[in-house]
Order: C-alpha cells, then structure tokens, then sequence
C-alpha cells in the first residue's frame, strides 16, 4: 500500500474514531436529566436521546457519503448498537468518577495526589472505551467496500486538512 492510501486510512480512522470519542466523552460527561437505577447499570433519557441523535448523523452523513446499502446500513448500526450497549457499564462509571473528582477538587480534606490518583483511573477507563471504540471500527471497516473507505478517507482528509 503506498504512503498516500495509508495516510488517507489513517485520517479516516482518526474521524471515525474522533466521532466515537466525542460522542463516548460526553456521553459520560453530560448530565442526565431522567436517571433509572438498577444494580447493575444507570440508563438516563439523555443516553438514549445522545444515541439516537449519533445514529442520526451517521445515517445522514456517513451512509449517504459512501452510499452504504440497506445491509451495510443494518451491519453499521447493529456495530454501533451493540459498542453503544458493552461500553454502558464503562460510561456509568466514568461519569461517576467525573462527578467525584469535581467533587473531590473543591475539598480542602483531599490531597493533590487524591486527585492525580482519581485522574488515572478516568484516564484508565477512558482508555477502555478507546479500545471498543478500536474494535467497533475495525468492524465498521469489515462492512465497507475499499471504495466506501476511500471515500470517507478522502472527505476526512478534505475536512482536517490545513486547506
């Protein structure tokens, strides 16, 4: 493959991983206006809503960009479903841990190293959801044609270039 294709992959891979970070981010950092508890997992109005409006601007943009067929639309968003439903328990948590250290922050009675030490495990929990989110896109890339990716590659590459 030469350099040009690979760097063209790899900016598709950063803008689909960038729209799986952001959404995975303030999926954890937002608040929710509507909480249902059980002992296992915390699902909130806003989750679904965030979801919904995610699978929206994939079906607009992205399936429309590569001109996805119903079956790859049906693979993508089963993809996205089931990494949106393994990472909850994740998000729960990260949100938790969020909540915490803001907490934590405005204490007089917690040290500095309190905090480095809350940071690494937000940071540690984020790195877990970079890794489904990996694991998504590379299944993604399974469901589309290299056509397909070399489209998306060059419009990511239109849109973060310095041009």
């Amino acid at each position: 493959m030469n350099t040009l294709c690979k760097k063209n992959l790899l900016i598709a891979t950063g803008g689909i991983f960038a729209l799986t970070s952001i959404w995975s981010v303030a999926q954890a950092a937002k608040p929710s206006s509507s909480t249902t508890s059980t002992a296992v997992n915390v699902v909130s109005d806003g989750d679904s809503s965030w979801h919904r409006q995610i699978l929206e601007h994939i079906e607009h943009r992205i399936f429309k960009i590569v001109h996805a067929s119903e079956e790859q639309k049906e693979k993508l968003t089963s993809i996205f479903n089931s990494t949106y439903e393994q990472n909850a328990d994740v998000r729960n948590e990260l949100k938790a841990k969020v909540l915490s250290l803001s907490k934590a922050y405005a204490d007089d009675n917690v040290t500095n190293d309190q905090i480095k030490d809350q940071i690494t495990a937000i940071n540690d929990l984020r790195a877990k959801l970079r890794s489904k989110r990996v694991e998504a896109l590379l299944s993604a890339r399974e469901v589309l044609t290299s056509k397909q990716r070399q489209i998306l590659s060059e419009r990511l590459s239109e849109r973060f270039s310095d041009n």
